[in-house]
């Protein structure tokens, strides 16, 4: 649950299983939904979320093979939201 004052950024990326919030009461009125900076901004943030979780699912699989890790949430984390549904 998103603290007060912060606003839902976007609706695709949530769809995606990311919850990305931004603190600005200003922030529908200068990124309106559908406008050419809203989606670069929303292109900008799920490739750099997808950059950190593909990093993340590198070292997991490291740590697997060395056997240091059984688990691997990132890597689980990196298949859903590849395959998960485009914009």
């Amino acid at each position: 649950m998103p603290c007060r004052g912060l606003t839902l950024m976007s609706a695709s990326l949530q769809r995606k299983g990311v919850n990305f919030y931004v603190k600005s009461s200003k922030f529908e009125q200068d990124y309106p939904v559908g406008s050419v900076q809203r989606v670069r901004l929303e292109k900008k943030v799920e490739k750099d979320y997808f950059t950190i979780l593909a990093q993340n699912r590198q070292l997991e699989i490291q740590r697997q093979q060395w056997g240091f890790i059984k688990e691997t949430p990132h890597c689980d984390m990196w298949q859903k939201f590849q395959y998960s549904p485009a914009w």
